[in-house]
């Protein structure tokens, strides 16, 4: 067995004797001359994962070594014109296909240049991107575009100047247009345009997108597998939330970011990521967690949302999008591949402590997609049984009967295992976890939202614009405002984007001057940092509550 092969079959392993022998064979990797293509892709999981979880600073220091290596050993491989092997690896050096957001786009691109360009090869149906280009210049440019012998492709390239691509372009045309964020990304995404980042452009390989780790730990013994009940671990204190600074937040995004592209992955609220609402949490075991909010002007009308990322000593092992609503919120960690089955149920408890703790979630839940209805992804990792485990409890009276049964046969023969169809039928249900008994029911957003576009369709104006800036001054009519003029852009833009809903509450112009003075605070708050003071200031207002779960209930009717 090679050291290589080795190495990664004992990545996993633990104990005194593990770590010589990993440490030893780290050694014996870094000295290598060369790795083949196949090797190096492997090799690149293990190391990432011994980043994670180094047996001690023996194995941390031999890791980190390979790590630099692996550029070296990708680099070889491309000069000796194995590079295509290698796309969409991961390493350094190594080029990859990419299809991203028109903010992602414009934000890689300002960092290396011409590096992005769009993939012409790939790009499917030149049309789209023709038709949109057509409609967007002056009458006087489009014959130019229509000319057989010039095209889209030379019509961008040929403007480019100074080293610039014609993606740099294409990107700028779309900036100069007069349109909210996001009609100018839809319209971008609706040209369907393949990009693809050349080898210069990655210059920094999966295992060296870390972030800076806290106190290290060391796994010296084979992680723990603990089932204690999780209600009780996720109303532990949190000690250690650090507010970062803007320049440290910038850094940190933005290796977040680059990770993330690593891997192929984009996320709105990372995308719309607001560098002056970045927390680390420190949660133990070398865990840590990084959450951020999105800027105002991209944020929901109700709902908070956030991003996190789980990094186990600097190295990201999985990430997800939070959007909690009246103390309710939606479960669907993303564990990297490499990373699966390590310590799943830790980082769930950890997550869920930060959500409890900053943002006032109670009630964790997960849909039936998420159990695998409809998700072969979901029904091939046992959704089901895993968060059964945790401790997440089913809403469906057949699927609980099922499940009993299924537990039943599991002790009376050990190594038995549901069959597809099975865990088909155990899909058919939401699950959840509470730390309050007797919640409220999950509330219905896509509810509140029909019954605004109900109230729209009925209206008399036919603009949304129009719409939302009649219901806004009623809105504030009704809460006593006298003008807005003190109001900051942003949060004149929030209650615009509440207004419709609001303006559905028949005894608003009701309430007491306290109800009132809290929903106003509540929707500059919307507009203002960090998003949880509005998440929290949601849960607290009982009144508002009741009102929009009233509005949900006359919309199912």
């Amino acid at each position: 067995m090679t050291p290589i092969a080795a190495l990664i079959q004992l990545a996993r392993t633990f104990g005194p004797e593990a770590a010589r022998e990993k440490a030893r064979l780290l050694d014996e990797v870094a000295a290598l001359r060369r790795c083949s293509v196949r090797e190096l892709v492997k090799l690149q999981d293990a190391v990432g994962f011994l980043l994670a979880y180094p047996d001690d600073a023996r194995v941390r220091r031999g890791a980190e070594r390979v790590s630099a290596r692996l550029a070296e050993w990708a680099a070889a491989q491309v000069r000796a014109g194995r590079g295509g092997a290698l796309e969409e690896s991961g390493l350094a050096g190594t080029s990859c296909r990419r299809r991203l957001s028109f903010e992602l786009a414009r934000w890689v691109a300002e960092r290396v240049g011409a590096e992005l360009e769009v993939d012409w090869d790939e790009l499917e149906d030149p049309g789209k991107l023709h038709d949109v280009l057509c409609a967007l210049v002056l009458a006087s440019e489009s014959p130019a575009l229509d000319d057989v012998e010039i095209g889209v492709r030379e019509w961008l390239t040929g403007r480019a100047r100074g080293g610039r691509s014609g993606l740099a372009v294409l990107l700028d045309d779309f900036a100069s247009l007069a349109l909210t964020s996001e009609q100018r990304a839809a319209l971008f995404e609706t040209c369907e345009v393949p990009l693809r980042l050349d080898d210069a452009g990655a210059a920094r390989g999966r295992t060296e997108l870390r972030l800076p780790p806290g106190r290290v730990h060391y796994q010296k013994e084979a992680i723990p597998r603990d089932r204690r009940p999780l209600p009780p671990l996720i109303r532990r204190e949190l000690r250690a939330v650090r507010r970062l600074p803007l320049g440290e937040a910038r850094e940190r995004l933005a290796t977040v970011k680059l990770a993330m592209l690593n891997r192929d992955l984009e996320i709105y609220p990372l995308t719309h990521a607001d560098e002056r609402d970045v927390r680390v949490i420190a949660c133990g075991r070398g865990v840590e967690i990084t959450l951020v909010g999105v800027l105002p002007e991209q944020r929901c009308a109700f709902e908070a949302l956030f991003y996190y990322l789980v990094t186990k000593n600097g190295v990201p092992i999985a990430y997800g999008p939070a959007s909690p609503f009246l103390g309710s919120c939606e479960m669907g960690i993303n564990f990297f591949e490499e990373f699966r089955g390590a310590e799943a149920r830790f980082v769930y408890t950890q997550v869920m402590r930060v959500l409890h703790h900053l943002l006032g979630v109670h009630d964790f839940y997960v849909t039936p997609y998420g159990m695998g209805k409809g998700n072969a992804a979901a029904l091939a990792t046992g959704a089901f049984w895993f968060y059964r485990k945790l401790g997440f409890a089913t809403s469906n009276p057949e699927v609980e009967a099922l499940a009993r049964a299924e537990e039943d046969r599991m002790r009376a023969r050990p190594g038995y295992r549901s069959d597809a169809r099975t865990l088909r039928r155990l899909a058919a249900t939401a699950v959840h976890l509470e730390l309050e008994r007797g919640s409220e029911a999950r509330f219905d957003s896509s509810a509140l939202a029909r019954a605004v576009t109900r109230a729209f369709d009925a209206a008399p104006e036919r603009s949304r614009d129009e719409y939302a800036r009649r219901c806004s001054n009623e809105v504030a009519r009704r809460l006593g405002l006298r003008g807005l003029s003190e109001w900051t852009a942003d949060e004149r833009r929030a209650l615009e984007r509440v207004a419709p809903a609001l303006a559905l509450i028949d005894e608003l112009a009701a309430w007491t001057v306290r109800e009132k003075r809290a929903l106003i605070g509540i929707v500059r708050a919307k507009a203002g940092r960090p998003e949880d003071r509005a998440a929290l200031a949601l849960i607290a207002h009982t009144r508002l509550a009741k009102a929009l779960r009233r509005l949900c209930e006359r919309s199912a009717d």
